[in-house]
Order: structure tokens, then sequence, then C-alpha cells
């Protein structure tokens, strides 16, 4: 007997229907010898908790318990003597209750409060019955020393007062940087001071506040437009969010209360209900956290496959468009949030602006000058992976131009293989909004990007 065997059945007579190269063996039973739990199971790194039986060299586990745990669901229909293994649908019934549980890559053992799971996973809603549990801080938002010295700077009243102090620090002391979005632990992010987006504001922003002893939940959104989008063409650069819930004293009234940050654009939302899955300008919660690798992806590329198997059958009708009343963390100030409309809004920072260094650097002063993340390349110089993960893309060319235009480029913006004179497109295309001025020499361009609009930049426009 090896040692690592759990156990061994030698003589002991186990009665089981016998499945042979063909199908199952109708109305057959046999008497075989097998051995029970001598082999360890895993599904994406969890154990399978479920006994296994090694027989003639294969081995068989519960059909169910595997299924479920690859995120597929079991029928058995008993007229037939069937069992379906399935996709689980995503529907109504599975985003309001909790109803059932769809299994995500992320092991929620570790995170219980009274025993009951603290995340139930996409699509269900967070236990809340004990928000000092969202205080934890695990690998990749570990408060190590160097974050907890900056927390330090903060006052400790757990308050909004507390809130808009983390923001402003990040703000002034935090700038924006190329590189992954998904793999940098907040110790990286915070020593680096180099933020690649919206991401790494909320890796950033999560710890700082723990460390104050705020409870904080890491939220993450897609946008509804890029999930209808998805559905029809199934490409696209995806677009969503991150959000921060934090469990304060808003009112200054010793009561505490769950509110929306977005740590990206300083808001602190008022009247907020942890359930509504809708959020305003356009983004709908799949996933609450401790982190980003708790929701399975460890990476871009993780974080790319999971958002599109998940949103393939989303019911668009889910989202509600609801306007907030928010808090901007900067001014102190309450503002409202304007109703969404996916045809002309596009959300984030970031810009690539193609073309010769004196248009680009016009456009720059004119609607850019206060982006963090920005690049001002030439056509030839552009960068396939900068392109594809910005929220705009800004062409300026004339047809005086030498310099030449990669074919990605013509791919993502194909005006550019047309024969304009003088052309000017302000649309949102997958999910980002793509800019294209064309004139006949660069002394034109000027005088065109002179002349547009102030609010040029967020508008559709095409002429």
């Amino acid at each position: 007997m090896k040692k690592h065997f759990r156990g061994f059945i030698a003589g002991v007579i186990v009665t089981i229907l016998l499945l042979n190269s063909t199908g199952f063996a109708s109305n057959i039973k046999q008497k075989i010898d097998v051995m029970i739990n001598s082999i360890n199971i895993e599904v994406n790194g969890k154990k399978v908790e479920a006994d296994n039986i090694l027989y003639n060299n294969t081995t068989y586990v519960p059909l169910r318990k595997v299924a479920e745990m690859l995120g597929k669901e079991v029928d058995w229909d008993g007229a037939t003597n069937t069992a379906g293994i399935n996709d689980i649908p995503i529907n109504r019934k599975e985003i309001v209750t909790e109803s059932k549980e769809k299994t995500s890559d992320f092991n929620t053992d570790k995170y219980k409060v009274d025993n009951k799971d603290v995340f139930k996973g996409y699509f269900h809603n967070t236990d809340y019955s004990d928000p000092n549990a969202f205080l934890n801080s695990n690998g990749q938002t570990k408060i190590t020393k160097e974050i907890q010295n900056i927390a330090d700077n903060f006052n400790d009243n757990k308050d909004l007062s507390t809130v808009r102090e983390i923001y402003q620090w990040i703000v002034k002391n935090m700038r924006g940087t190329e590189g992954e979005k998904f793999g940098r632990t907040s110790h990286d992010i915070l020593t680096s001071k180099g933020l690649t987006g919206c991401t790494d504001y909320g890796l950033a922003f999560v710890p700082l506040a723990r460390a104050k002893g705020i409870p904080t939940v890491f939220v993450q959104t897609a946008r509804i437009d890029w999930i209808e989008a998805r559905q029809k063409s199934n490409s696209g650069m995806i677009t969503g969010h991150i959000l921060a819930e934090v469990f304060i004293d808003i009112d200054n009234d010793g009561k505490k209360e769950w509110c929306l940050v977005d740590s990206t654009s300083g808001r602190l939302y008022l009247g907020y209900d942890t359930n509504n899955f809708s959020l305003s300008e356009g983004y709908y919660v799949f996933a609450k956290s401790l982190e980003v690798w708790d929701s399975g992806a460890k990476n871009e590329q993780e974080n790319h496959k999971v958002m599109m198997d998940l949103f393939k059958d989303f019911d668009l009708s889910l989202y509600k468009n609801p306007k907030y009343q928010y808090i901007n963390l900067l001014t102190g100030k309450e503002e409202q949030t304007n109703e969404f409309r996916a045809d002309s809004t596009v959300i984030g920072n970031s810009a690539q602006i193609l073309g010769e260094k004196e248009p680009a650097e016009l456009f720059d002063r004119k609607y850019t000058s206060g982006f963090k993340q920005k690049n001002l390349v030439s056509f030839s110089s552009s960068n396939k992976k900068n392109m594809t993960s910005t929220q705009r893309i800004i062409a300026l060319y004339s047809n005086d131009m030498s310099d030449s235009i990669p074919d990605f480029v013509k791919e993502l913006i194909p005006e550019l293989n047309n024969s304009y004179e003088e052309y000017i497109m302000n649309k949102v295309r997958d999910g980002r909004r793509v800019i294209v001025i064309i004139a006949k020499d660069i002394n034109r361009l000027l005088e065109i990007i002179e002349d547009l609009p102030d609010d040029f930049l967020d508008n559709d426009y095409e002429e």
C-alpha cells in the first residue's frame, strides 16, 4: 500500500453500474474491487471535496460536483434517465437572488463571517452582516509598512474627511504610467507612484482606507454599451470601471453606512444601495471582492477572458440608468451625474494622439492637457497595445504628411484608407471614442483644430 493513498479497498465488494466503450451497459450489474480516494483531484487549483474511485486505471468522480466547479449546471431527466451538463445562463433570478451559486475561480472559504461566505461570486450579493470582514487585506492589498506610513498621514475620523484626504493624496502624489493593469500589488503601485488606470486607483485607495479602519469592498463593473457591442461582435476593447464601497459615518451623526466611491474621478455617491447593481454613467456591477485577484483575474489577459465569457448572454434590460448625487472629493461640493448616453459618452482620461508634433500639441493644449494618461506620437511610432487599451484615439492627418501609417492603425481607423481632402469625425466605436481630422496640408489641419468648439472632445461629430 502506498502512503499517499487516503483509502484502499481490497477484497471488499462494491456494486456499481459499468460504463463500456459504446455507452452504458443496459441493466447489467457487476461486483468489482476498487480503490477509493487514491487520487487528489483539483479544478482550477481548488480541491474537489468529494470521493473518487479508481478502477482499471480510470478515475470516477461525482458528475455534479466537478461540473459545478467548472461553472456548469447538471440537470436530470428522470423520464429518460438522462443527465445533462449545460452552461449556467445569466438571468434575472441569478442576479437578484442568491438561490444558485455561480462558481468562479476564487476561493471564498477564507472569507467567512459566522460561517457564511462574505463573497458569493459573480452576480451575487455580498454578505454585509459584519463590515469588519472588509478590513482584511490579503496578498494583493496587503498593508505593508510603507502603506501604513502613508496612511498615518490621514486623520482617524473614519468619515468623509478621511476619504477625501486619501483621494487627494493619491491625486497629488501619483502619476499616470504604462504597464500591467491587474498583476501588480497595492504595495507595488503605491511605492512606484505609478497608475495605469482605474484598477490601480482602486488598488491604491482600498488598502489606505482599510489602514485607517474603514471597511472597504473592491467593486468591478462593465459598461453596458461594451456589453451590447460584445454580444454583437465578440470583439472590441473591454470597457469597465473600478469603484469601492466604504463603511463610514457620512452625516456625522454616529451612524455608519455603505457609500460608493469612484477612486479615479473622485466622487462619493449619496443614497447608494448596495443591492443595486446598476450604477450611473453606464456601469453594471459584476463582482465584489477584497481585491482583484479574489475574482479570478491575475492579469489583463485573464480578466479579458473572464469578462468576454461572463457577458456573452447578459440581459441588457437589467441596466436601469440611475442618476446619483455625489460629493466631489476635491472640492467638497455636491453635484449630480448626468443620464448615460452610450452613443456619445466615454468615461476615462486616457488618449493616444497620433500626428505630427505641432498639431498633436495644439490638440493636447485645447482638449487633453489635464489627462494623466496620454501619448503624443507619430503614426509610425504608434504602439498597438497602447492604441487598443485607450479610451480615445485621436488621428490628426494631412495629405502632405510623409509619415507612414501602420496596418493596425488603418484597421482601427478605416477612415484613413479613404481619400479625403478634408474630413472631421468624432464617434464612439467598440467602447472607445475615435477622432479623425484630415486636411489637405498641415497648415489647414492646424486651422481646423483651432476652430473646433470647446466641447468637441466628447460629442459626436462628422463633416
